[in-house]
């Protein structure tokens, strides 16, 4: 039970993080620098955040599943990883108008999160932190 709690807060987290890497992707497009700011889209409609919060459940739902079959710390936090990449890319798929005009699904996936893997990469280290150390404290004893 309380590590089923533990993997629910965790998932959590793969929100934030898309969101962070949308403010780095916006702000380094933009400003050509390495700062925050969020996309302003097309429809200019108040739901943005609540958007990506349902773009970004596939990526926790995966994250949950791998969660319960996964014991070793290393692949919590590789499933983590590929879990939050997911959002990330869910995410640009989303604000990919506030980038440009059309965008197919290929370069969206190698324009927008590949080539900005540094991105990708800051934007995930704090949950990559934070399950390294959830998963240490509840990782099985030998």
């Amino acid at each position: 039970m309380h590590r089923s709690i533990t993997l629910l807060l965790a998932s959590l987290v793969i929100a934030p993080s898309a969101a962070l890497f949308i403010s780095l992707l916006t702000g380094s497009l933009r400003q050509q620098r390495l700062t925050l700011e969020w996309p302003q889209l097309i429809d200019s409609n108040d739901y943005s955040v609540s958007a990506l919060l349902i773009a970004t459940v596939p990526g926790m739902l995966a994250f949950l599943l791998a969660g319960t079959f996964l014991r070793r710390k290393t692949m919590l936090v590789i499933a983590f990883i590929c879990s939050a990449l997911l959002a990330c890319t869910f995410a640009a798929a989303l604000f990919a108008q506030a980038f440009g005009n059309t965008w197919s699904t290929r370069e969206i996936i190698l324009e927008l999160v590949i080539a900005h893997w540094h991105l990708v990469a800051l934007a995930l280290l704090p949950g990559t932190l934070m399950i390294s150390v959830l998963g240490h404290q509840h990782a099985p004893s030998r």
